[in-house]
């Protein structure tokens, strides 16, 4: 037991792999660690590094060289290097950040205890960067490192779109469905420890069972997850185009806990473009979707990656003319990053940074006014808002909130900053009147009953 000996953590990257690292604190904390929240006060600091695109490697080794200050000025003794970049870039690491004590692949969480007692015992080094299993694997009971009251749930490890500018496949491995039974028990759990929105991720929740050759398990999941007591929004995220169909989309618009929002990826719509980036479909099933979406109003969030090898001023203006004739609500934008042991990697016709900038200013530019004129449509609206964060009181005891409504995911989408005459909480569901609006939240007032 190491009951004086405590951990602190820093987790950067996706939701997928902060409940890696919430479950590896679980086991850790159950041989008898402590969690602290204040890395100045850590025996133990474990960054748990994302290597998507260069942007996150460089945050990652940014953030192991600040917090390695902490082994000669402050309390640390080991720090830990875990996630993605450890997996791919396991000498990149070393390189930048010569004081990592243990590296960590995401598949070696089971070893981590072993490996923190030799190096708190003997001073020994290690690296430790384990194959991907052949089903899914979880590492316990997690320790949540964000509010209670909105959880993420993992249902699947791995993807098999082999996308050509993606190395995630090459670092998660193949798709694992997680069996049902381990979800709704999580889900569960989660429930009874305060847990009111869900929300489902994976590389691709869409593909949910299917390698298995098993059919509807993703609507099956939400129709089971539906009958948790407790739980009052679940929202999906990261669906595939590919793979959303209309047993999925109708649960989206009629199960009342499931949120009218879906997480769509769409990354271009030229077909050229798709087709080179690994996208196994085109622009005419994109718009069939967005359709069938519109229909049912749900609200659909994306992201696109501009300046893909090859991208000309034609094709990338095809994508803006999209989006001014099919709106969407939420969009994310990212510069396409040449990923090592990627087939795109290799393309000819590289676009040029100054390129990949200028398109990203100029498509976020325009999805700001889309995305403003949009949020009119709430105007004059009452809807259930979840209460996040308490902002400021003024001079006339006003206290403003900042919360959510089910149109608004967690940390990617706007918020809605509320006023009311009461004192309220976060993890409240509460009814908000919207009278106004900006580019990405939404105004309103606390309705008192």
């Amino acid at each position: 037991m190491h009951d004086k000996l405590t951990i602190g953590v820093i987790t950067l990257g996706c939701a997928k792999n902060r409940i890696d690292i919430e479950e590896v604190l679980g086991k850790l904390n159950n041989h008898g660690y402590f969690i602290s929240s204040r890395l100045e006060e850590s025996d133990i600091i474990i960054v748990n590094t994302c290597a998507f695109i260069e942007e996150a490697r460089l945050e990652s080794i940014k953030s192991l060289r600040e917090v390695s200050n902490y082994k000669s000025q402050g309390k640390c003794r080991i720090l830990i290097a875990t996630g993605c970049m450890p997996q791919k870039h396991s000498r990149l690491l070393i390189k930048n950040v010569p004081e990592i004590d243990i590296m960590m692949g995401v598949h070696s969480y089971e070893h981590i205890e072993k490996l923190l007692n030799a190096a708190l015992k003997h001073k020994i080094r290690s690296s430790l960067l384990k194959v991907p299993p052949n089903e899914y694997r979880s590492w316990g009971e997690r320790i949540l490192t964000l509010p209670e009251y909105s959880a993420y749930l993992k249902i699947a490890e791995g993807c098999n779109n082999k996308c050509n500018y993606c190395a995630i496949p090459s670092i998660r491995g193949s798709y694992k469905s997680r069996p049902l039974k381990s979800i709704l028990d999580e889900a569960e759990m989660l429930a009874k420890k305060g847990t009111k929105e869900i929300n489902l991720v994976a590389q691709d929740t869409t593909y949910y069972g299917k390698e298995k050759g098993e059919k509807n398990m993703l609507p099956l999941l939400l129709n089971k997850l539906s009958r948790l007591k407790g739980i009052k929004w679940i929202r999906l995220l990261y669906a595939h185009p590919a793979h959303l169909d209309d047993a999925v989309i109708d649960i989206l618009a009629n199960e009342n806990k499931v949120c009218p929002y879906i997480d769509l990826p769409l990354q271009h719509v030229n077909n050229r473009i798709l087709k080179d980036m690994g996208r196994s479909y085109n622009k005419k099933h994109i718009v069939k979707l967005w359709h069938a979406l519109r229909k049912k109003r749900i609200t659909i969030r994306s992201t696109f990656l501009v300046g893909f090898p090859g991208e000309t001023t034609k094709e990338f203006n095809e994508l803006i003319s999209f989006l001014k004739i099919y709106p969407l609500d939420n969009v994310g934008v990212f510069q396409y990053s040449p990923e090592i042991n990627t087939p795109a990697y290799h393309f000819k016709k590289q676009v040029p940074l100054k390129d990949r900038l200028s398109r990203y200013h100029k498509m976020m530019s325009m999805q700001k006014q889309i995305s403003c004129r949009l949020n009119q449509n709430f105007k004059g609206r009452t809807m259930q808002v979840l209460i996040e964060k308490r902002e400021h009181t003024n001079e006339n005891d006003i206290i403003y909130y900042r919360g959510r409504n089910v149109y608004q995911a967690p940390e990617i989408d706007g918020n809605v900053i509320l006023s009311s005459k009461m004192q309220l909480n976060p993890g409240q569901i509460v009814p908000v009147h919207f009278y106004g609006f900006t580019s990405y939240d939404l105004l309103g007032y606390h309705v008192l009953k």
